[in-house]
């Protein structure tokens, strides 16, 4: 069981919720996450940062640190050969380490900074967190966009096939919710499954394992987003990357989407949404059709500076200018 630690600055008297932003990276989309909850009566804001490759100065909310070393000092293993970022592969470490900082909260919800609400503001996570208590006041323990049966075919399924009989899926784990009950039943489980890892090295993906591991133990109560509050989700979660043939998920463009939907994945600053679209364009010759888009993006959400970066690597990739070590780049 994770004992807790005394967090230096928080104060004794906490909420029954705490929220954690997950990041890796201090960006325009993360504050601007930050500005949309802080300051809800229902739950206590933090930034649970990855430290793993040096310290993240987070202004305005707390930080909570998470990183491989401390994965590591809590005994989870953080070697696995399925993957060479063991914080993709298992998206439930951070919030053990969370807990181990901050024990006293009777829920956790961790979410992605890429997450988006729609309404710009706390109150879907303040109406999750009203409906924990469930049907008959029966507590949840676990919410994640969905709770079906995974297929053994399914080959995050596989290492999970060894330890459980009934496998399941839970959806993407950017917006998880957890009882700390069942937050000290995963870590318990984690531990023993790193434990007797077998000789492949596999550990199940988070997406599996999380579900899986709770399903199984047969007392927790578990529930997809959409059955919690209908229609929550939509197709804009999880397109995977911005697509021409979606709804845009560059940050201050409109979702005009279903009015029931509160919650869109990602939406990226644009600076990281130029990236993923450079790139993906990229790979495919289609470098036209990235200029074409990039051209026509407001320059109220894309400054200037930014849009020309961009061109530069355009410029290169044509051959118009010698790169970053040559003179100037040809627009």
């Amino acid at each position: 069981m994770l004992s807790g630690t005394e967090h230096a600055g928080f104060t004794a008297k906490r909420k029954q919720v705490a929220v954690f932003i997950r990041t890796h990276v201090l960006n325009e989309k993360l504050y601007d996450l930050v500005e949309c909850l802080n300051g809800s009566p229902m739950f206590d804001l933090y930034v649970l940062g990855d430290e793993t490759s040096g310290n993240l100065d987070v202004v305005g909310v707390p930080l909570v640190s998470h990183s491989i070393a401390l994965c590591s000092s809590l005994g989870l293993n953080v070697s696995p050969s399925n993957h060479p970022n063991v914080l993709w592969l298992c998206g439930d470490y951070p919030i053990y380490c969370a807990v181990n900082a901050l024990p006293n909260y009777d829920h956790y919800i961790m979410l992605e900074f890429d997450v988006h609400f729609v309404r710009r503001n706390p109150l879907f996570l303040e109406g999750v967190i009203n409906r924990l208590s469930g049907d008959r006041q029966v507590k949840l323990d676990f919410v994640s966009a969905i709770v079906v049966p995974a297929s053994i075919d399914y080959s995050p399924a596989i290492p999970a096939s060894r330890f459980y009989k009934e496998i399941y899926y839970s959806g993407i784990f950017s917006l998880v919710c957890l009882s700390k009950r069942a937050v000290n039943y995963l870590f318990k489980s984690r531990l023993d499954e790193g434990m007797n890892i077998g000789e492949d090295g596999l550990l199940i993906h988070c997406e599996v394992f999380a579900i899986t591991a709770l399903m199984n133990a047969g007392t927790f109560k578990c529930m997809g987003l959409n059955t919690l509050i209908p229609g929550c989700l939509g197709k804009t979660y999880h397109p995977g990357r911005p697509d021409f043939f979606e709804p845009n998920y560059l940050l201050g463009l409109p979702v005009d989407e279903d009015p029931r939907i509160e919650i869109v994945h990602p939406v990226l600053d644009a600076r990281d949404y130029l990236q993923r679209l450079w790139r993906y364009h990229r790979d495919l010759g289609e470098i036209d059709v990235f200029v074409r888009h990039l051209t026509e993006l407001p320059q109220t959400l894309v400054p200037v500076a930014v849009r020309d970066e961009f061109l530069s690597f355009v410029a290169i990739e044509r051959g118009l200018c010698p790169g970053p070590m040559g003179a100037e780049t040809t627009h």
